[in-house]
């Protein structure tokens, strides 16, 4: 699309149809108005999550609220043929986003948290922004979906468990076998 940066792109949960019309949140409404100065008439990207992107006309806009209908579908194949899931031990503070962040920029298709004996218990409960974090890195790398997010589960119990289990497990202290 002419004149349309890869910043002006917004995930925005929901059903998109041609002509209908799309709300953005709160944040995203200040950022639409007051970071990238845009008012009625501009065109920005939208995504929610299911592999295709829509080219939306702002309607209304204030700091508060930004209205906008459809004016374009877009399909695009962007994302990996391989599907790859990371499993990932939890993390303290900012860091578990940062992690999240940069896996959804990698493709990633899913994150798995896992909890192991040096799990701090502080941060076994639950993922702080995790939707945030991964919808944030899809809007900037350009992905149409986003990654999935489980868990967490028991180290132990997910590895050689009922399930998918582990085709690869990469780990540090490895001394036998090299990848």
């Amino acid at each position: 699309v002419d004149g349309l940066r890869v910043v002006d792109r917004f995930y925005v949960t929901g059903k998109h149809t041609l002509g209908g019309d799309v709300r953005f949140s709160p944040a995203q409404a200040r950022q639409i108005t007051r970071v990238l100065r845009m008012g009625v008439g501009s065109r920005v990207l939208t995504f929610n999550g299911t592999g295709q992107e829509w080219e939306v006309e702002i309607v209304a806009a204030s700091p508060r609220q930004v209205l906008g209908r459809v004016v374009a579908e877009r399909s695009a194949a962007r994302e990996s043929s391989l599907r790859v899931v990371l499993l990932q031990g939890l993390l303290k503070g900012p860091k578990m986003d940062f992690l999240i962040q940069k896996a959804t920029e990698m493709g990633v298709a899913e994150v798995v948290l896992l909890t192991t004996r040096r799990t701090v218990a502080e941060g076994s409960g639950k993922v702080p922004r995790g939707e945030r974090a991964t919808s944030e890195a899809a809007e900037q790398s350009g992905r149409l979906t986003l990654p999935r997010l489980s868990g967490p589960h028991p180290l132990e119990g997910y590895v050689t468990g009922p399930g998918p289990g582990a085709a690869l497990v990469l780990w540090e202290g490895e001394r036998v076998g090299t990848l």
